[in-house]
């Protein structure tokens, strides 16, 4: 097992036979079986790899418990025996994606938190807010696994 710890790349990081574009990648750990991220990660990738290779990271317990779907992204709730990340990523392929602890968790709402932005899903939106003003407000249809 190699361990690099607190380097920031711009570039490709490849996992296993898929590249995925990173900026300002922080702490992570690189391993045979591929990248466990520490710290919130921004990802872009070919809109064809989002569809096929999105989904819950393994560090998170591998769980999913929320697919939410808006216009333009789409959100994963995961964990292990409880919900404990927030996946977001672009639909588009080319605006990227964020991984995140979430702060907080009820049955209807989960809200993850990265500097002085808030991301809340609902059973009906996604909203965004940054220093506390909203930057993005989309309908969400969502359901559990």
């Amino acid at each position: 097992m190699m361990k690099i710890k607190h380097l920031s790349l711009s570039g490709i990081v490849v996992l296993g036979a898929s590249a995925l574009f990173t900026s300002n990648v922080g702490a992570f750990q690189a391993t045979r079986s591929g990248v466990d991220v520490n710290t919130a990660t921004v990802q872009t990738a070919p809109s064809n790899l989002i569809a096929s290779r999105v989904g819950c990271p393994q560090r998170s317990g591998g769980s999913m418990f929320v697919r939410a779907e808006t216009r333009s992204f789409l959100v994963y709730i995961c964990g292990g025996d409880n919900p404990n990340t927030y996946v977001g990523v672009a639909k588009n392929g080319t605006t990227g994606g964020i991984t995140l602890p979430l702060r907080s968790y009820s049955r209807d709402r989960f809200v993850a938190v990265n500097g002085n932005t808030r991301y809340t899903l609902t059973r009906s939106e996604l909203i965004v807010t940054r220093q506390g003003r909203t930057i993005l407000r989309e309908r969400a249809q969502w359901r559990r696994w």
